[in-house]
């Protein structure tokens, strides 16, 4: 890494080296990948630290975004106060990348009257949703039987399909 060092405060050695593309990668330890000092028992979060002597305080209730997704950065102008649902989005973890997705899995669009909000918030395909209701309802076929009251239909060996084999319906 070919940068120029800059040391923070006049204690130990600590700062960062600014690198070609504008991130300051803090110098120091590093805790889940964020830089970290301690002083006086006590841990500091490098980013926070450098946004709060160069930009003031975070608001309350918001949370640091890095914009260049490197997290050693300690940029003032690469951190963006936000909530920490807009943060979660803006990431890589699963809800956002399911939150990112404009059609299921077997290819209904998920937007407007095909898509619909289960009551944990989890987006739901209502095409889907209709067909495993319907298919529910189907007689099924088993073992060269035919079975319509089997309500609870999984696959070949439900426990509801075997009680419906054994009682002979």
């Amino acid at each position: 890494m070919i940068g120029v060092f800059v040391q923070l405060g006049t204690g130990p050695l600590q700062g960062y080296v600014i690198d070609g593309d504008g991130c300051w990668l803090w110098a120091g330890s590093a805790r889940k990948g964020y830089g970290v000092w301690w002083q006086y028992g006590r841990r500091y979060i490098a980013h926070r630290q450098t946004y709060e002597m160069l930009k003031g305080p975070i608001p309350m209730g918001l949370t640091l975004d890095h914009l260049c997704r490197n997290r050693r950065c300690v940029n003032p102008d690469h951190l963006e106060a936000i909530s920490t649902g807009a943060n979660v989005l803006r990431g890589e973890g699963p809800p956002a990348r399911n939150r990112r997705k404009t059609h299921c899995v077997r290819g209904h669009p998920l937007k407007g009257s095909n898509l619909r909000t289960d009551r944990r918030g989890h987006r739901e395909c209502v095409a889907c949703r209709s067909y495993r209701g319907v298919r529910a309802h189907l007689p099924q076929v088993c073992c060269g039987k035919t079975f319509t009251n089997v309500r609870a239909w999984g696959g070949h060996h439900t426990s509801a399909l075997h009680r419906a084999l054994r009682n002979g319906t």
